[in-house]
């Protein structure tokens, strides 16, 4: 029993009944009694949750949302799938947030995103490095430029989509057309989906007048594969034989309609062959 619930309203009007009416052994007038007490428990939750949400920290539903409305408009919108809490601790960090700082725009893409963006400034020496100061070809540092003033890049990562709840996956066997757990979706129906205008429009926000940020998808980035030297899959091709002349890893000899030579292969799965 809790306050102002069914049984605790049917208690209170039992206890207010004058005398005559016995303490028991009245079903008809409990019956009569409960319905009101019903009715009454009814009114009792409306008026706590309305008492609810006229403070942020206790609104819910929809009410959060006009909360985030009252405050930022259209600028902070409730993410797809995004619960109450998570929507109420960015409704609260986006009210008195530290600013224009390279820290508050990545705390902006890290709230948003869930992971850590990188952030290179041309003309900042902790970015590029130096010579003799944390630079090296290929293992530290970048090229900067003092010609790129009040601008910066940034790589981030997008949350992880996990699918629609309910609805079967692609050349799955839960559904047809018109019928079962298949339909036509969007990225947008996805739970948690974030899209790049939303972080772009929130980092505007809180960037410094007068700089200019460029922004990047990281799975937009192509990253070269390294050269392989692993022949092991030609070593079990039709009509060829491969020996290694030394540890695994080291050239192959192969044998074969294109006669005897040295090969390798690289990161691209190219094979090339050099007649002996």
């Amino acid at each position: 029993m809790a306050t102002g619930d069914k049984t605790d309203l049917l208690q209170r009007l039992q206890a207010v009944l004058p005398p005559w009416f016995g303490n028991g052994g009245t079903p008809i007038l409990d019956g009569v009694l409960a319905g009101i007490a019903g009715g009454l428990a009814s009114a009792y939750a409306l008026v706590a949750y309305a008492r609810a949400q006229t403070r942020l920290g206790t609104a819910a539903d929809f009410f959060l949302d006009l909360a985030s409305i009252d405050f930022f408009g259209a600028g902070l919108p409730r993410l797809r799938g995004e619960t109450d809490d998570a929507f109420r601790s960015r409704i609260k960090a986006a009210m008195f947030p530290e600013r224009v700082t390279r820290a508050a725009i990545a705390r902006v893409v890290r709230e948003l995103t869930g992971a850590e963006p990188r952030i290179f400034e041309p003309w900042n020496t902790g970015d590029t490095g130096g010579y003799g100061a944390a630079m090296g070809y290929g293992v530290a540092g970048a090229w900067g430029s003092l010609d790129l003033p009040y601008r910066a890049f940034i790589d981030y990562t997008l949350p992880d989509l996990r699918g629609i709840p309910g609805v079967g996956g692609w050349a799955g066997y839960h559904g047809g057309w018109g019928a079962g757990a298949l339909r036509y979706s969007a990225l947008e129906d996805m739970p948690g989906y974030l899209s790049p205008q939303t972080l772009g429009a929130a980092v505007q926000r809180n960037k410094a007048r007068g700089t200019l940020i460029w922004m990047r998808h990281a799975v937009d980035v192509a990253v070269p594969a390294p050269p392989s030297r692993d022949f092991s899959a030609f070593a079990t091709m039709p009509g060829w034989s491969a020996t290694g002349p030394g540890p695994p890893g080291e050239d192959f000899l192969f044998s074969g309609p294109c006669g005897h030579g040295m090969a390798w292969t690289w990161g691209d799965g190219s094979l090339v062959h050099v007649e002996t």
